[in-house]
């Protein structure tokens, strides 16, 4: 039984930070309005671009004393940190990742064309998912159920952190496994820059995967 672990690194425009932004008293529901009218923009001009990602996985395996363990058990475990999840293998992958017809098509860095349904052969027998290149951004700030948790202090700038939940019937994700393409619920944290109105971080965790394959969830 394995997790599937992917850190995707994407390219991200920022807005420089308004003077003085800081030094004045946090409104966090403003901040999130103001950040997601600007990236919901921004989204819509996706489509006339084109991204460098670089996707790295990292695949862990269960404790040798759960022999053949639930996924609950497993996740459980993980969760509580009671038993460290040893690293069996990793890879990455450096992709080329544009929208063309409203469809995420992907390449390999320098290919000569994009070509749609590549992104199976480009996955090799690891995970992949749906929701790279600004298609998380885009259903959390329009259907995720938000909550604001506090502020954090990262490399001197103060940033605001949010959880979302996404239920499956509202997910459009999907993450390939070896048994194939499941959709799936989410939730997860992000940190907001309110002095770029932008995201600083975003993690995603899918819900407990469909049965039948040997992955009991991925996080990006």
């Amino acid at each position: 039984m394995r997790i599937h672990h992917l850190t995707v690194a994407a390219i991200v425009a920022v807005v420089p930070a308004l003077a003085g932004a800081c030094q004045q008293a946090l409104d966090p529901a403003a901040a999130l309005q103001q950040t997601r009218d600007r990236l919901l923009a921004d989204l819509t001009r996706l489509p006339r671009y084109t991204c460098v990602q670089a996707i790295t996985r990292r695949y862990f395996g269960a404790p040798i004393h759960l022999r053949q363990p639930r996924c609950s058990e497993l996740i459980a475990a993980h969760d509580s940190r009671n038993h460290e999840l040893s690293t069996q293998a990793w890879d990455r992958l450096r992709l080329e990742v544009a929208i063309v017809e409203n469809d995420i098509v992907y390449s390999w860095v320098g290919a000569p064309q994009f070509e749609k349904g590549n992104m199976e052969k480009l996955a090799g027998r690891g995970p992949l998912g749906s929701g790279d290149f600004g298609f998380f951004l885009s259903e959390i700030l329009r259907r995720a159920v938000v909550s604001f948790q506090g502020e954090e202090v990262v490399d001197g700038r103060r940033l605001l952190k949010y959880s979302y939940d996404m239920p499956l019937g509202k997910s459009g994700y999907s993450v390939r496994t070896d048994e194939g393409w499941a959709l799936t619920a989410y939730s997860g944290t992000f940190l907001l820059d309110p002095a770029g109105a932008d995201i600083a971080r975003l993690t995603v965790r899918t819900a407990e995967l469909p049965p039948g394959g040997n992955a009991c969830w991925a996080t990006s």
